[in-house]
């Protein structure tokens, strides 16, 4: 594209005037309306720079009109963010060496580059794709899909502009209204939108005006257009072309054409000194510019961040600069609804600043918000403009928002949560009140029938169709809806927002899915809660719709319905009990339950859920057993998902009887529980009814003695028909739902457990979670080496501590098994005077937290270890980790822990299989130096089985060393089979593997001669054998090791 220059060389007008002779001579002016040409080169999208290195930008720009020092560097740190300044005031050489920001951590880091020339005309160039700056973790990056033309997994983001070029016409022409011009164009991209992204436009009077010609036009040039009715000496014609991503280029002609003004002189001089040259002419066409207003890189006040309480009387402060500026202003506009609707508050001469205060109330109209933002237009003598928002959004008001909680159903202990921090009404239509009358698919369309239609002010309220909602296929909603207010600032020469209008009534239109056909109905008032119409505020739970007394809307007349076009937001949500020994959340570790943004993690609070794009939630009361006050609040992500502003708090007071729901989430796999409410039937089909519709044949259940199988034309049939309250059951479930079931509280007092020697599949009958020694305070004859499991983690019982290890608190509905050496019987306490343990419940975490990941649903058997490490000079640290491995699947993984004994760094591990005999092998994990090391131990799987104990735990090593040892025999006690592990330090000549019984005698010899050294498995099978205690004899020279074994048939 070429400049346009418009130049007048010493042209003489001469006249006659009262028989004088004026003479005018003028002298050259340039006028250079045309943008540099900018193309950047790097960053190439998929680099990678870390912080403390720097990022190569480079570029080819020109102008005809230069400046010394024209390129501006700009960033973007995510997809959506907007782009800040990051250097200045550099030279057009093609190259600069961008310090990287220690600010920016992300993988969708994008630069821009501006460069500006003499006149003001600024170029802007985008670098392809995107680049990553820092190390970023792959949990922070979310990916949204701007376009997809086919289902795929491969994800396009396109920032590159099209190319667009106007071929004609580009010469001085001549046109008249009405006349009709065939202009022809290029223009290419690899995503152009080829039937629907091309617009044609006249701009008039150095494009102060501009006029449609053709919107959304396909890319076929040429195509002809009609001439508007006006008149202008400086009209262009301008083509823009748009790709699938909102990418928009445009290009104008290269020469002013004339309409309209052909015949009319090209100039008047009008003087009044004879014979006289006239001083030479000035043409400003440079915008002025916002300066900054200290050396921290503000250009305003507010810019972003402020909380202002009394926002009535607010100081503005900004700084500008042109060479045409005696009479210069500044404009400044008020958006306080995040996504735009700016206000003007008022045009100031542009030294005004923070001078008088300014209402941003505008006499008490805007609202409390967390979304204000300013724009700021400043204008010189020749009304050259530029405008710049401030940095980010500020307070208006209290930073608090409101928080509601309100019943939906008290049968069923639904509540719902609405919060916000500007006028909405929130609407929930349960499931009950159209069941009968709608199917899947069905439409229902929240109206007000004298709302605010549409953002023009030319339109008068009426007919306004708000939020749509689709039946899904379980047959609801899917939660409740917020509908905004509408808002009416044209008397402020600002815009509408679409919304309702205060007290309208609430109306829905009824859209069947099988023939398109409509009808509009009310909300019945009976069982209605909250408002029938709708309120700044307000909310309202629809239990029943008036389906049998449809409504007559006059003036029909659907507009589409509105879209915030904006990102959604994200919100924390998070509950109290004012009980504390009622506390049922999961983990407590630095940074989680933080409900007060002091990143200290809160004893009582508990982390609920993450709500995306919505200001209601829907949900269920946590488990409670006690009349009990829950108390709620709701904390704002910003596009950082940092919690930024919180709500008030909100209470609710919840009546429990002592009849109660038992509900329990099973996984596709396998699953323990125990039952710790009683119900009058509890028979397996009954109490799994709630399963029925997710069972499938193959399913199957089993206690510690018995077992059944599900069969879809059946039922359950097997040895296990009833269930009690006191064991452990493992359930298999080819899909996963939910146990629940209604039932009352367990007797705790008169209930006990008889446990047997050996092994023992028990149940927990308390309603709240209990520290394990304190569920097992009164039983007093437990030994060394006893062992408790559930499915997640286990401890084991040493003399003078009690249980330890990752199994730390027992909590309701899970299932247990524990392995004792002598008979005992269970009582649990009471739990109203008991806490839990206040270390993380059973040192659990997510796979999304351990470096390496199982599932323990998908294997029915486990075993344990408690293991230290042998790696020499290797200093573990706290979150290393050892995984366990079967050819190379991951079987399991546990992270280290300090031993209360010798404080000493061991690994509880535990690991699962679905067969006997698998060999497991191990890796660690250095989490310091994100390192994997090849462990050299291997051990033989079998179910149950448990190796090393905290004073003697069982030795990992990367190196080849062996010393003389033999290992405790597991399963054990065993029935007919037991692993019997053992390790040579050197090859030896002669060595014996016996077993004895109690008198003495040998029983078996299992091995006997000369054995090559390293780590040795077998497997004794005591099939031929009684009951009884048997030892486990190895002699290696003049060492001799022994381990006692009880068999039990």
């Amino acid at each position: 594209m070429f400049k346009f220059k418009f130049i007048i060389l010493g042209f003489i007008l001469i006249s006659k005037s009262f028989t004088q002779e004026i003479i005018v001579i003028s002298h050259s002016f340039t006028i250079d309306t045309i943008a540099p040409q900018l193309e950047l080169f790097s960053p190439v999208a998929g680099s990678e720079y870390q912080h403390g290195s720097t990022v190569p930008v480079s570029w080819i720009g020109s102008d005809d009109s230069p400046t010394p020092n024209p390129i501006v560097i700009n960033a973007s740190a995510y997809l959506d963010d907007p782009y800040f300044e990051l250097a200045n005031q550099i030279p057009n050489n093609g190259h600069y060496n961008l310090p990287t920001p220690t600010f920016i951590n992300s993988s969708f880091v994008s630069v821009r580059i501006d460069m500006r020339d003499y006149y003001g005309n600024v170029a802007y160039a985008y670098n392809a794709g995107y680049f990553t700056i820092g190390s970023p973790a792959s949990s922070d990056i979310v990916v949204t899909t701007f376009y997809e033309e086919f289902t795929s997994t491969v994800i396009v983001v396109d920032t590159k502009k099209p190319i667009v070029d106007l071929l004609s016409p580009n010469d001085q022409m001549v046109y008249e209204p009405g006349e009709s011009v065939s202009l022809s164009w290029e223009a290419v991209d690899e995503n152009l939108l080829e039937d629907s992204g091309i617009s044609l436009h006249l701009l008039a009077d150095n494009g102060l005006s501009e006029y449609s010609l053709i919107e959304n036009a396909a890319n076929s040039s040429p195509l002809s257009v009609i001439i508007p009715n006006i008149e202008t000496q400086f009209g262009q014609f301008k083509v823009s072309a748009m790709d699938y991503f909102g990418n928009l280029s445009n290009d104008l002609s290269d020469e002013y054409i004339v309409i309209g003004t052909a015949n009319e002189s090209d100039f008047e001089v009008i003087t009044s000194i004879d014979s006289s040259y006239t001083s030479s002419i000035t043409i400003d066409t440079k915008p002025p510019e916002f300066l900054h207003l200290s050396d921290e890189g503000n250009y305003f006040y507010p810019n972003g961040g402020e909380i202002l309480t009394d926002y009535s009387v607010c100081p503005l402060n900004w700084d500008c600069n042109d060479d045409s500026f005696e009479n210069g202003t500044v404009t400044v506009s008020l958006a306080y609804l995040l996504g735009g609707w700016y206000v003007d508050i008022g045009t100031f001469h542009h030294q005004d600043f923070y001078l008088n205060p300014v209402d941003l109330s505008l006499g008490g109209i805007v609202d409390e918000t967390l979304w204000a933002r300013l724009l700021f237009t400043v204008t010189d003598d020749y009304g050259n403009q530029f405008s710049k928002y401030n940095d980010d959004y500020f307070v208006l008001g209290d930073s608090e928002g409101d928080l509601d909680i309100n019943w939906v159903d008290e049968d069923s202990d639904e509540i719902m949560i609405n919060w916000g921090w500007e006028a909405k009404h929130s609407i929930m239509i349960t499931r009950s009140a159209f069941m009968n009358y709608l199917q899947p698919g069905d439409k229902i369309t929240l109206v007000d029938n004298s709302g605010i239609p549409s953002s023009s002010c030319d339109d008068e309220y009426g007919y306004t169709e708000l939020k749509e909602i689709t039946i899904n296929d379980s047959g609801t909603i899917g939660g409740p809806k917020s509908i905004l207010r509408g808002i009416d600032h044209c008397s402020q020469q600002g815009q509408r927002r679409i919304g309702f209008i205060e007290g309208n009534p609430i109306i829905f239109k009824i859209t069947n899915i099988t023939d398109a056909s409509y009808y509009f109905v009310y909300p019945n008032t009976e069982n209605l809660i909250g408002n029938a119409n709708y309120t700044s505020g307000g909310h309202t739970v629809v239990k029943n719709i008036d389906f049998s007394n449809p409504v007559t809307i006059e003036n029909y007349n659907p507009l589409d319905i509105s879209e915030n076009e904006r990102d959604f937001d994200s919100f924390n949500v998070y509950y109290k009990v004012n009980a504390a020994n009622l506390r049922d959340c999961g983990t407590v570790i630095e940074g989680n339950n933080d409900s007060n943004g002091d990143g200290i993690s809160d004893p009582n609070w508990c982390f609920d859920t993450t709500i995306q794009g919505e200001t209601d939630y829907l949900t269920q009361l946590p488990t409670i057993t006690q009349s009990s006050i829950l108390t709620y609040r709701v904390w704002l992500m910003n596009n950082s998902q940092q919690e930024v502003f919180k709500t008030v708090d909100t209470q609710i007071s919840i009546d429990v009887e002592l009849s109660d729901i038992y509900d329990k989430s099973l996984d596709e796999g396998w699953n323990w529980f125990s039952l710790n409410l009683s119900n009058s039937d509890m028979s397996i089909n009954n109490i799994l009814s709630s399963l029925n519709t997710t069972l499938v044949d193959s399913d199957y259940i089993k206690s510690q003695t018995s077992f059944s199988d599900y069969f879809s034309s059946f039922g359950w049939f097997g040895g296990l028909d009833t269930f009690d309250n006191l064991s452990t059951y493992k359930i298999k479930l080819n899909n996963p739902g939910n146990i629940t079931y209604e039932g009352a509280s367990v007797n705790l007092a008169e209930t006990s457990i008889d446990l047997d020697a050996g092994w023992n599949w028990i149940s927990y009958l308390p309603q709240e979670s209990m520290e394990i020694n304190t569920a097992f305070q009164n039983i007093n004859n437990f030994s060394n080496g006893d062992y408790i499991k559930n499915q997640t983690s286990f401890s084991e019982y040493f003399d003078g501590f009690g249980f330890f290890g990752t199994l730390q608190n027992l909590i309701p509905r899970e299932g247990y098994v524990i392995n004792l050496a002598n008979p005992a019987t269970l009582v649990y306490p009471e739990s109203n005077n008991f806490l839990v343990s206040t270390t993380p419940d059973n040192f659990s975490r997510t796979n999304a937290d351990h470096y390496f990941s199982v599932n323990p649903s998908n294997f029915e058997h486990s075993g344990t270890m408690i293991a230290s490490l042998d790696l020499g000079d290797y200093i573990i640290s706290e979150n290393d980790e050892i995984g366990i491995f079967f050819e190379g699947d991951c079987r399991g993984t546990g992270t280290s822990l300090i031993s209360p004994f010798e404080n000493d760094v061991v690994f509880y591990l535990m690991f699962y299989s679905n067969d006997e005999n698998e060999e497991l092998d191990f890796i660690f994990y250095d989490s310091e130096n994100n390192k994997e090391i090849i462990l050299k131990n291997n051990i033989i799987f079998n179910p149950d089985m448990h190796l090393g104990e905290i004073s003697d735990p069982y030795i990992l090593s990367n190196n080849q060393v062996y010393t003389y040892s033999l290992s405790k025999a597991y399963p054990n006690p065993f029935n007919p089979t037991t692993t019997i592990q053992y390790s040579l330090a050197d090859n030896v000549q002669n060595m014996n593997l016996n077993i004895f019984d109690l008198r003495g005698r040998l029983v078996e010899n299992l091995f006997s001669g000369s054995n090559h050294k390293g780590h040795h498995t077998i497997i004794w099978n005591a099939s031929n054998h009684a009951s009884g205690v048997y030892f486990i004899n190895m002699v290696v020279g003049n060492e001799i090791y022994n381990e006692k074994i009880i068999l039990l048939k």
